[in-house]
């Protein structure tokens, strides 16, 4: 490429990235994408990989909760603090502080 042909390359790459920031777009035009080895492209799916696995643990760990939560809300209205399951239930408590948050005497 002629000197004169990279100039005019480097002005049209100029005039889109600031035609791209005048209407808000936060990318920036690349003239030539990099050519990555084997080692570097592994290591990037590896990165994505472990990234979607962090996803979705987390979205396992949040309906877990969200189930143990609904369980409890049932439970709580089933069965009044004088069943015989619901005493069996405070009972396999072993903290205080567990056995505080259902007591009926506030």
């Amino acid at each position: 490429m002629s000197q004169k042909e990279n100039n005019m390359t480097q002005e049209a790459l100029a005039h889109k990235t600031l035609e791209a920031k005048k209407q808000g777009k936060d990318t920036v035009i690349r003239k030539k994408k990099e050519k990555k080895t084997t080692e570097q492209l592994i290591a990037d799916l590896e990165k994505k990989l472990a990234i979607i696995k962090n996803k979705q643990r987390d979205k396992d760990r949040k309906n877990d909760t969200r189930r143990k939560i609904l369980a409890g809300a049932f439970f709580l209205k089933k069965f009044s603090p004088e069943n015989e399951i619901f005493q069996e239930f405070l009972n396999s408590l072993e903290r205080d502080d567990n056995k505080l948050l259902f007591s009926t005497t506030k």
